[in-house]
């Protein structure tokens, strides 16, 4: 236990008995988050063809419990996709104030909740189905609303990081010229946080390698670029998970996809993420091959974002397609951590510098027990009152319905 760690627990427990609230200095550092496992709140970006579209209706912010909820299930970073024809409706001219502050919601629910958000432009190097980097897109327009958005939020303590466009593809030539403009324009703002740079071809894992090498050419003043890749198993890696025959299926599919990148990362020196994974619920195979992948990835401390979900079960899904049923029902599945069987929360270890902060060998934490033996009514109230002060002291609780029936219990995880 470090002696930091310590010291924070020393404090939690002085200050147990009164539950008291007290303000807590906010972390100079921005390090991209070590969690290796994230998860993307899709919602907002849906319906991208219907503009400007309805919030309620084609599009949807999750409320605060949402972050509650998935907060409490140990997820502490997540990516936000947002659409740019709502953020900004007129190439050039100020932020919607509507969609502005949805997203100014968003960040202070993730904040509530002690967790971190990656604001992803969710555009596929698109504007109104144009270009950036032609006569209707130029690039100081895409570097225009990069500006804008740093401006607006690079003061809020839950923004990790800025994924600068999603998926760009069809672009080869330009997607350089682009990505070099939008780090540009966020660097003029914040020279602080990391800059994730998605590739062409999708962004795609498996083929980063043939459409990616101008990247290397991109120039960062803060040095603090990480670039992201998504991967899927079906056959055009896009993620639909058309084909439903399984007979060649190969169960390390995952990390075939992902070596390219990887390999990629390591011959140029380069930090990586993957910004998007996931698997249909059709059949238990992918679920295997899911795992391994993870592990892979665990080997080189590379970060994952599952893909997705939204502000409500069922969300994001259709049939054989319930993503958010088996990010919760597997990656949250039975962990068995001490003496008692989680179910459906994550143990991030994350990373430190390429070694892992978790070994494998077993899990350390700390339990508080807040069941009601004798006939207390206001658990509810204590245990969210405990919660805050966590929160608020920089610790990261998991809480829990005791066995009982009657009570809680609330878990601090440490390495």
């Amino acid at each position: 236990m470090t002696l930091r760690l310590k010291s924070k627990l020393t404090l939690l427990f002085t200050l147990l008995c009164s539950l008291a609230a007290m303000p807590v200095a906010q972390a100079a550092t921005w390090d991209f988050p070590t969690d290796l496992v994230g998860l993307n709140f899709s919602g907002a970006g849906f319906a991208p063809h219907v503009l400007p579209g309805k919030p309620g209706t084609n599009y949807f912010f999750p409320d605060a419990g949402h972050y509650r909820r998935w907060a409490a299930k140990g997820i502490r970073v997540i990516r936000f996709p947002v659409i740019w024809e709502r953020l900004q409706p007129t190439l050039g001219q100020p932020l919607d104030p509507a969609y502005a502050k949805l997203i100014d919601q968003t960040l202070d629910n993730a904040k509530r909740y002690r967790m971190s958000v990656i604001l992803d432009l969710h555009n596929y190097m698109r504007y109104r189905g144009q270009v950036i980097g032609s006569a209707a897109v130029p690039y100081p327009a895409y570097a225009d609303v990069l500006r804008r958005i740093a401006q607006r939020w690079h003061e809020h303590p839950a923004l990790a990081a800025y994924d600068i466009m999603n998926e760009p593809h069809d672009a080869v030539e330009q997607w350089p010229v682009a990505a070099q403009h939008g780090i540009d324009a966020v660097r003029e703002v914040d020279r602080v946080r990391p800059l994730l740079i998605e590739g062409n071809g999708w962004s795609s894992s498996y083929l980063w390698p043939r459409y990616n090498a101008k990247l290397l050419g991109l120039k960062d003043p803060a040095d603090n670029l990480i670039y992201s890749a998504h991967v899927y198993f079906d056959n055009d890696g896009g993620g639909k998970y058309l084909k439903k025959d399984m007979t060649d299926f190969d169960p390390d599919v995952g990390i075939r996809r992902v070596e390219p990148f990887i390999t990629w990362l390591k011959q140029h020196g380069k930090r990586g993420h993957i910004g998007e994974f996931g698997v249909p619920d059709n059949d238990p195979r992918w679920l295997a091959a899911m795992d391994r992948l993870l592990a892979r990835l665990r080997q080189e401390c590379i970060p994952a974002m599952y893909w997705a979900q939204g502000r409500r079960p069922g969300f994001y899904q259709s049939p054989g397609m319930n993503r958010a049923l088996i990010f919760e029902a597997h990656l949250l599945g039975a962990v068995l951590a001490g003496s008692y069987p989680f179910r459906g929360v994550v143990i991030n270890c994350g990373c430190t510098t390429r070694a892992h902060a978790c070994d494998g060998r077993g899990c350390r934490y700390l339990c508080l027990d807040l069941d009601a033996h004798h006939g207390e009514r206001d658990i509810e109230e204590r245990c969210r009152r405990l919660l805050a002060l966590c929160w608020r002291l920089g610790l990261l609780p998991v809480v829990f319905s005791s066995r009982s029936g009657r009570g809680a219990h609330v878990y601090i995880f440490f390495t």
